[in-house]
């Protein structure tokens, strides 16, 4: 995708917000950069700043939870990320933008050792009013698909970038665990789902996991920082 994106796109906002929200931190832990938190408008310009004048190697990208946010922003990081060839590593709970990013990743994996909060979850492109946008529908469809090198189903594609609730996502789970606890590692879960049972009462999707839909690039999960490690234990 250009980054000369069109004007309706920049005004999306994933996960739409009433309230003004802290941009995503972006912190460094050896040769991987950890990014957490909402993505805002900025973050794009914030984030090519850090690796284009950065003093030390980026071998990947680590995504800690991340409720989503600017649908551009996510969009350019991701297609950055891709250009600059870094792998990227999902540890935590990463929505909408936040798994845009992630598909930008030359190389995509799970984190090895991450909770069970470590997730992928994509939905359509939203208006701050919640209201599905329709008129970028196609372009949000036409990236996931480049980005997975054209492995993900259409049907299942179509079906997340079409919702138009914006708490309906598509759920991509670490393949091994996801099927103990829920018999299925991806699930389709809408608003409707009882909030007591979460994930349980999702729709589960048989046969296939991140990997066979071009979501993750391998199914063995990839190691962390042993500092990003300790966060996440204290986390927990």
């Amino acid at each position: 995708m250009s980054r000369v994106l069109p004007a309706i796109l920049l005004g999306l906002l994933l996960g739409a917000r009433t309230a003004p929200a802290p941009a995503m931190s972006f912190d460094a832990a050896g040769d991987q950069l950890v990014l957490a938190g909402p993505v805002e408008r900025g973050d794009f310009d914030r984030f090519k700043s850090i690796v284009e004048r950065n003093r030390f190697k980026i071998d990947a990208i680590v995504l800690l939870d991340s409720p989503g946010g600017a649908a551009a922003d996510g969009f350019m990081i991701g297609d950055l990320i891709r250009e600059k060839r870094y792998r990227t590593i999902v540890a935590g709970a990463c929505y909408s933008a936040c798994a845009l990013i992630f598909l930008g990743g030359a190389e995509r994996y799970f984190a090895e050792g991450a909770d069970e909060r470590a997730l992928l979850a994509f939905h359509g492109l939203y208006f701050r009013d919640g209201s599905l946008a329709q008129e970028v529908t196609g372009i949000n469809r036409d990236w996931v698909m480049r980005r997975t090198e054209r492995w993900v189903d259409d049907s299942l594609l179509r079906q997340w970038t079409r919702f138009a609730d914006p708490r309906d996502f598509v759920y991509f789970l670490p393949a091994e665990s996801a099927r103990r606890r829920f018999g299925a590692a991806v699930l389709v879960c809408k608003a409707a789902t009882d909030p007591a049972r979460g994930r349980a009462d999702c729709q589960r999707v048989p046969d296939t996991d991140a990997y066979r839909e071009g979501i993750a690039t391998s199914r063995q999960p990839a190691r962390l920082d042993p500092r990003v490690v300790e966060g996440l234990r204290a986390r927990r």
